[in-house]
């Protein structure tokens, strides 16, 4: 029996295995935007150790995010020859994909303002000497 075998006829609420996939996946990423949230706190309060703990952290969840996006591609090879699905399991499947998506968006702008953060404070910068400017005219030795 294919995976989505039991996804037509669930009536109002859809129970198939895509949408539980992009369920899992969708409650993934919020945990990671705010694994993410609270990395930016911590570097805003230079707090590196929990900043680097929560990246750990945050690894491992994406990486059970990698394992649910790779049954949802396994998945979804079957939907593509599966004609039978209802007009509302397709509307469900593509606002979780919405949901998904615009999770995904606010991750990676909050993972550039950390970026931006990290190399504003602790980024060793070069500093090129000027040349003096000696036609310039100092008041303060009149």
């Amino acid at each position: 029996m294919p995976l989505l075998g039991h996804l037509v006829g669930q009536g109002d609420e859809m129970d198939s295995a895509v949408v539980k996939a992009l369920k899992q996946e969708k409650s993934l990423l919020q945990q990671v935007l705010h694994l993410a949230l609270c990395e930016l706190d911590m570097l805003e309060l230079g707090r590196l150790e929990d900043f680097e703990w929560l990246l750990l952290f945050r690894a491992e969840q994406m990486g059970h995010f990698a394992t649910t996006e790779a049954n949802v591609y396994a998945i979804m090879s079957d939907v593509r020859n599966y004609a039978c699905l209802a007009p509302e399991e397709i509307a469900e499947l593509h606002d979780l994909n919405s949901e998904i998506m615009d999770l995904a968006d606010r991750i990676v702008a909050i993972d550039e303002c950390a970026n931006q953060l990290i190399e504003s404070k602790w980024t060793p910068r070069v500093i090129t000497p000027q040349k003096p400017n000696h036609t310039r005219r100092v008041d303060c030795l009149k």
